[in-house]
């Protein structure tokens, strides 16, 4: 019998993952608004100063789209911010 992936009794479904993944792109959405805020950034600074558009920097605060890995690792040094900084408020999953 295969080990489970997950603590619960439900499958993961490609539904309970595409709700992670949007739940995980809300937070990191919030998160990079309120650091970039925090740090002195405004949007279109933050763009520039990581080689994006500005409206790649939107979608990504308006959680409609997710950096890459690289580009997250940019983020983090522009913003001089832990990456895991940006997932700091998604909450465990509770047990059911």
């Amino acid at each position: 019998m295969a080990t489970p992936l997950h603590p619960s009794d439900e499958p993961l479904t490609p539904e309970r993952l595409q709700d992670a993944y949007d739940a995980m792109r809300r937070t990191f959405a919030s998160n990079l608004r309120r650091i970039r805020k925090e740090r002195g950034f405004k949007s279109y600074g933050a763009a520039l100063g990581l080689g994006v558009s500005t409206s790649t920097w939107g979608r990504w605060e308006s959680a409609q789209r997710f950096p890459t890995l690289p580009l997250l690792a940019g983020i983090a040094l522009l913003l001089q911010t832990p990456v895991a900084d940006f997932f700091a408020d998604i909450p465990p999953e509770e047990p059911e």
